[in-house]
């Protein structure tokens, strides 16, 4: 029950922000509720949750494309390289974007003063 108050608090105060809608409650978090999870919504996290989450989401699918790509291109690469190569591309510009997301997340709570989820906890 706690969370439930603590979600709609948090949704009060980004509504009453300059955030649009779109940013502060992205498509998969709404999947997230809708599964049931008890997900906080991102400019509650701590940058290095966003970060985590965010180089981990955007690594995986660049991976994926990565490799797909590489593997039906003809270029004449072993398996072993093509797989190097997306993992390495894929952590790298997973982490490039993961940190962009998270320094917005952290720039944008501070800018518009939102509280933290600890706090929004305690009211």
């Amino acid at each position: 029950m706690k969370y439930n108050k603590t979600l709609k608090l948090a949704q009060i105060e980004l509504q009453s922000s300059k955030i649009w809608k779109t940013n502060y409650e992205p498509p998969y978090l709404k999947f997230l509720y809708t599964l049931g999870v008890k997900a906080i919504p991102p400019h509650y996290k701590s940058f290095k949750e966003n970060l985590l989450h965010d180089s981990i989401g955007m690594g995986a699918g660049t991976l994926i494309v990565l490799f797909i790509w590489l593997s039906l291109s003809k270029v004449e690469n072993t398996i072993f390289e093509v797989l190097i190569s997306s993992l390495f591309i894929g952590a790298i510009f997973g982490l490039f974007m993961g940190f962009l997301s998270a320094l917005y997340y952290l720039l944008s709570a501070k800018s518009n003063k939102l509280s933290t989820w600890f706090q929004l906890q305690n009211k």
